[in-house]
């Protein structure tokens, strides 16, 4: 292996949403064919199931898997905010509160496409699911940045999320209704952060952004804010495993382990404890309605099957005994309880 090749990082926290165990890869240097071949086989011996690689220059032993290209713009606060006040305001603003998460979670069907959205192997239900996970998670460590905007009807139109870090202000992410990408609603949550990142943290005056290279509509729109090009990476997955052999109804005992395992590590049950395996997860209290999505992308990555959203409610997944038995009908080792010839005949 070449000095190219170097040790791959570990992603935890898209370990059971995007693959059973991601890695992080940044090259030195443009990695050969023979390179990447080593990384394979690195990657494989060790258990990963995708690598992603980001690299400031193209890859070209890698270019059937690029997914995208994220460009970081720069600006200054109160250049941007002197913009944004020149904007009437159209839309009301407040901080995201624990309900508004259902919202929030339809508003990401309108969301311009990403990497993880891109990615036919991960596709478009789980990569929303793994934004929200992610957009969830640095909100509750930087709540009062999280906004919410309403229209004149209380509809929410937009959500957006910023993070004050010590050197600098990140404008991670904003998500607007179709019918309301005027500008308006996006001006009226950045004026909003910003007065607040400039009310509590006065010291921090740099702005980035990143955003990927297609979307032009945004890139002018910071370009308006006084942003400008400051750098960018380009990202691929490369995935080591990409199917996994179909379950028998031989696994049944190895899926129960393995699945009571997740369960009692993320949600804390503990089987023979405080629950059994006809436990309703959620009337106990176990699971609640993102933790059912965290529990979704696991059975669906960790199992290579993928649920259909009526699906979802019929109840089957409410217990340890029902995700199995779905998990091996999934599967195709049993017959799904609900399928045309599991129904009883009159």
């Amino acid at each position: 292996m070449s000095e190219t090749v170097l040790p791959i990082t570990e992603c935890q926290f898209d370990n059971g949403m995007i693959a059973s165990k991601v890695g992080t890869w940044r090259p030195h240097g443009e990695p050969t064919r023979k390179d990447i071949k080593a990384l394979r086989e690195a990657a494989q011996a060790e258990g990963y199931s995708v690598l992603y690689i980001s690299a400031a220059e193209p890859i070209e032993a890698l270019e059937e898997h690029l997914q995208g290209r994220l460009i970081e713009f720069e600006g200054d606060r109160d250049t941007a905010l002197a913009v944004l006040n020149r904007f009437g305001q159209k839309y009301s603003v407040r901080t995201v509160e624990q309900s508004d998460w259902p919202v929030i979670f339809d508003l990401y069907q309108h969301a311009f496409l990403t990497r993880f959205s891109r990615d036919p192997l991960v596709g478009l239900p789980r990569a929303r699911r793994h934004k929200l996970k992610c957009m969830r998670t640095y909100q509750k460590n930087h709540p009062d940045f999280f906004l919410i905007a309403e229209d004149a009807q209380k509809q929410v139109v937009g959500v957006q999320g910023c993070m004050p870090r010590p050197t600098q202000f990140d404008l991670y992410e904003s998500v607007i209704l179709p019918q309301s990408r005027t500008g308006f609603a996006v001006a009226a949550m950045l004026r909003e952060n910003l007065i607040r990142c400039r009310d509590r943290h006065p010291e921090v005056t740099r702005l980035v952004t990143r955003i990927y290279s297609d979307n032009i509509v945004s890139s002018n729109y910071y370009k308006q804010l006084g942003m400008s090009q400051s750098g960018g990476d380009y990202f691929y997955h490369l995935w080591i495993d990409q199917r996994r052999q179909p379950l028998t109804a031989m696994d049944k005992d190895n899926l129960r382990t393995g699945i009571s395992k997740f369960l009692q590590e993320r949600f804390l049950v503990d089987f023979g404890k405080n629950a059994d395996g006809s436990t309703d997860l959620f009337k106990n209290g176990f699971i609640d309605s993102f933790g059912f999505m965290e529990l979704v992308s696991y059975l669906e990555t960790e199992f290579k099957i993928e649920y259909q959203p009526e699906e979802l409610l019929l109840g089957q997944l409410n217990s340890l005994d029902g995700l199995v038995e779905s998990v091996l009908a999934k599967s195709g080792a049993v017959s799904a309880p609900w399928s045309a010839a599991a129904q009883p005949r009159g």
